[in-house]
């Protein structure tokens, strides 16, 4: 599997034939249980038995816990104590399709008899075990989309009003010398200072609520100033436009005309 030996030394083949009373730990038994001391060559009781800690191993992702949380992990031998089940992994350039057979083949060369349960791709495995926090994130996304779309069409819907309502007002401004670019900055102004207020209190709460998140992510931490920064990006830029539309179409208000309905 590749995963790396942090400390002592890994199973001989003595102590797998005879089942010595030996085992390896992970990282974080031992940051549980002996966080100053080495537990090399100290003894583990599981049960009545006591077992001698010969080494430790990386911690593995998604055994012992949850998939975001690793717990403490016991190895023993291939014939170590309460061993029902085995499970063997075999890393492999040829096709799953094509290795099963060889594996089939392998297996009753020993035992003819012996049983074979269900053969997986490390593939699989890891889907089945991200199928359910996918999921979570997908329906989150889609929900958040669709926040984020009805709140950039009430923007538009606000904004554009606001145009209609004060068109004689731009007309008188625009006579008086007011530019294009004038009256954009206003309304800009004027509905951008709600949005970033607003996405300054998210950001906020945000970062008071990150103990919440925190169990929900991998790879990423809660309060990464990159994911604020790209998420505060995805809101802004929809914002924007938003606003934009009914904007321009304010700076296309022929002054005279007003003036003359007026």
């Amino acid at each position: 599997m590749g995963t790396a030996l942090v400390a002592g030394r890994q199973f001989t083949e003595h102590e797998q034939l005879l089942d010595l009373p030996v085992v390896m730990v992970n990282q974080r038994l031992k940051q549980l249980y002996s966080p100053n001391e080495d537990p090399i060559g100290r003894r583990l009781l599981v049960g009545n038995h006591p077992f001698e800690i010969i080494g430790i191993v990386a911690n593995v992702r998604g055994t012992g816990g949850s998939i975001t949380n690793v717990g403490p992990e016991v190895y023993w031998t291939s014939e170590g104590e309460g061993v029902t089940q085995r499970y063997f992994v075999v890393r492999s350039k040829i096709p799953p399709e094509q290795l099963i057979k060889v594996i089939q083949e392998q297996v009753h060369a020993v035992d003819p008899q012996q049983g074979i349960g269900k053969i997986s791709t490390m593939e699989d495995l890891i889907s089945e075990a991200v199928a359910q926090p996918w999921l979570n994130m997908a329906l989150m996304a889609s929900f958040s989309s669709v926040a984020l779309l009805l709140a950039c069409i009430g923007i538009y819907g606000v904004v554009a009003y606001s145009v209609t309502q004060r068109t004689q007002e731009i007309g008188v401004r625009m006579a008086l010398g007011a530019t294009r670019r004038n009256v954009s900055v206003l309304f800009i102004r004027h509905a951008m200072v709600p949005a970033l207020v607003g996405l300054g209190a998210g950001t906020c709460i945000a970062l008071v609520l990150t103990k919440l998140l925190r169990s929900q992510l991998y790879g990423v931490t809660p309060d990464d100033p990159f994911i604020y920064l790209a998420a505060i990006t995805l809101l802004i830029v929809p914002v924007f436009l938003a606003i934009l539309w009914p904007t321009k179409r304010a700076t296309t208000v022929n002054p005279a005309e007003v003036l003359a309905a007026e």
